[in-house]
């Protein structure tokens, strides 16, 4: 019932953190960024790759199994995706939201992602990281 309340009566110890939950579960998980603690390892052959918390780790199997349970729900489309969150970006492809612009004076340019607006800055600055 906390989390609707918004009470977080969990408050992590670490020196400077200072993050409160609402459960004392997700304050065990967090705790686990301080230590270096990853509990949840991949069991596939040759992967070796080793999460903080469980549901991470069904996410990443899914690199491995090819699952993809995440589907767009747009007419005519039918792409399905792996993660939750790479369906929500793929979702604005068809609508006209495009959260992230450029704060370059006089560009204003839009995007989707905000890998995109990273990639476009570079035209203003003239960095050049694969050079």
């Amino acid at each position: 019932m906390r989390m609707h309340t918004g009470v977080r009566p969990y408050a992590c110890n670490y020196p400077g953190c200072g993050k409160r939950f609402s459960q004392k579960g997700s304050l065990i998980a967090h705790k686990r960024v301080h230590s270096g603690e990853r509990p949840y390892a991949c069991g596939y052959s040759g992967c070796g790759k080793k999460f903080i918390q469980q549901g991470h780790l069904t996410a990443h199997k899914r690199v491995h199994s090819g699952e993809r349970p995440y589907a767009c729900g747009y007419p005519g489309c039918g792409k399905r995706f792996g993660h939750n969150a790479s369906l929500i970006a793929h979702i604005r492809v068809h609508s006209s939201e495009r959260p992230y612009a450029c704060d370059y004076p006089g560009c204003g340019k839009e995007f989707i992602q905000q890998g995109h607006l990273t990639a476009h800055k570079r035209v203003h600055t003239g960095e050049r990281p694969y050079a």
